[in-house]
């Protein structure tokens, strides 16, 4: 099965340290030094925009259980070496090699495949920060450049000027002995270079000659300035963005092959794709058939759900609808635990196996500060995120074994 699903996510991020989530996850303590020290962003719940509308579509979502640790026993992972560096090589810490050797004990392979889905989740999620906040400069800029370039249409349409008897080429705003009698009519229709070649046509360009038509190219000359500004800007921005974008490409493929190999030395579930804009995205590039779409829909308070129905891919035949509809879905509840901060529960009942859902709904406003972004965009009160409900799962299988895992749901505000 293809894990199209991206993994924004710190795969322990209810955690402060990857040891306290370890023995919550596993029953023993840490023995590798380096996992026992690394510490990976938090994303303490932030009071949720109660009074701000949420998209009912899903942008992403990851749905993902962890093996035990008797599920190691033929399990090897040896990522080639390169291709884990450049993964790491854009952001601001630097990552060990972290292959899953058959002669480790199977509590340490545990530890290995936590620590490698984490730097992973990290660097995802730090690429994501980058590519969004450029997108969004970019997408401000644009909307910045549009505005100019529809009033330099609408303001600077076309100029008359006098044809020069010696040149017919060269004109003035101003009729004298040295131009034709008759005045000419020269369009624009808005475009900064039939300014600049107007520019370059009148020879008597000043205020003195016409000052209406002079104050006109003023500021279509200062609008084409601005607009030309704004385009310098957004090359570069640009290119800043793109080395991230191959970060999460690359690290959507580590990811995939970690937990396919998983999937295929327990024979067990480990991944599972929920619908979303993004699967909707990669299907219309691959010409793959689109998902159904899942939905969340918020009554006004945000304490409870007009609509709560996704389209879950579990691997045995292809998407089907979880809701309350259908009773798929059961006991989801909402609870504000404090000003804002909401906890959600809910059970699943998919194929295989029951998943019993403990999450937190929060606003979470990243600090880009530490980030490599460029000085256009210095603000750190972006919400990229948007809305995000993330926690941790128990899966309970058919034969009586309980996986750890984790989800997280991700929608934007209107």
């Amino acid at each position: 099965m293809q894990l199209k699903s991206l993994f924004l996510l710190s795969s322990l991020f209810v955690f402060a340290s990857c040891d306290e989530g370890f023995k919550k996850f596993f029953g023993a303590d840490l023995k590798d030094p380096h996992l026992k020290r690394k510490k990976f962003d938090v994303l303490y719940p932030k009071p949720l925009l109660v009074n701000r509308e949420v998209k009912q579509e899903i942008r992403d979502a990851t749905f993902l259980i962890y093996a035990n640790p008797q599920d190691f026993n033929t399990f090897v992972y040896l990522p080639n070496p390169k291709e884990w560096f450049d993964l790491f090589k854009f952001l601001d810490y630097k990552m060990p090699y972290l292959g899953i050797q058959a002669d480790l004990e199977n509590i340490e392979k545990a530890e290995r495949l936590v620590l490698e889905i984490q730097s992973i989740g990290q660097a995802r999620d730090d690429a994501f920060l980058v590519t969004q906040s450029v997108a969004l400069d970019i997408a401000g800029m644009d909307r910045e450049k549009l505005s100019l370039i529809k009033t330099l249409k609408k303001d600077f349409t076309r100029y008359k000027c006098f044809p020069l008897i010696s040149d017919k080429k060269k004109c003035k705003l101003k009729k004298d002995l040295e131009t034709i009698n008759n005045v000419k009519t020269y369009k624009v229709k808005g475009s900064c270079l039939r300014i600049k070649q107007a520019v370059q046509r009148i020879v008597d360009l000043s205020i003195t000659a016409n000052p209406a038509e002079f104050a006109k190219f003023n500021k279509g000359i200062d609008q084409c300035q601005q607009i030309k500004k704004l385009s310098d800007l957004i090359e570069p921005l640009e290119q800043k963005a793109a080395p991230y974008g191959l970060v999460r490409s690359q690290g959507k493929q580590f990811v995939t092959d970690i937990l396919e190999k998983l999937q295929t030395d327990t024979g067990a579930l480990h991944l599972a794709i929920i619908s979303s804009l993004l699967e909707e995205q990669e299907a219309e590039r691959d010409e793959s058939p689109i998902p159904p779409r899942s939905q969340i829909q918020f009554n006004k308070a945000k304490t409870a759900f007009n609509i709560f129905k996704l389209f879950i891919d579990f691997g045995t035949d292809g998407y089907r609808e979880y809701s309350l509809a259908n009773g798929k879905v059961e006991q989801l509840n909402i609870v504000e635990i404090k000003p804002g901060i909401f906890e959600l529960s809910f059970v699943l009942h998919a194929p295989e196996h029951r998943t019993e859902a403990s999450l937190t709904l929060n606003f979470h406003d990243p600090d880009l500060s530490r980030l490599p972004l460029s000085e256009v965009h210095q603000t750190t009160q972006k919400n990229i995120f948007g809305v995000r409900m993330i926690g941790t799962t128990e899966n309970f299988y058919l034969d009586g074994t309980m996986r750890h895992g984790v989800v997280k749901i991700e929608l934007d505000y209107l």
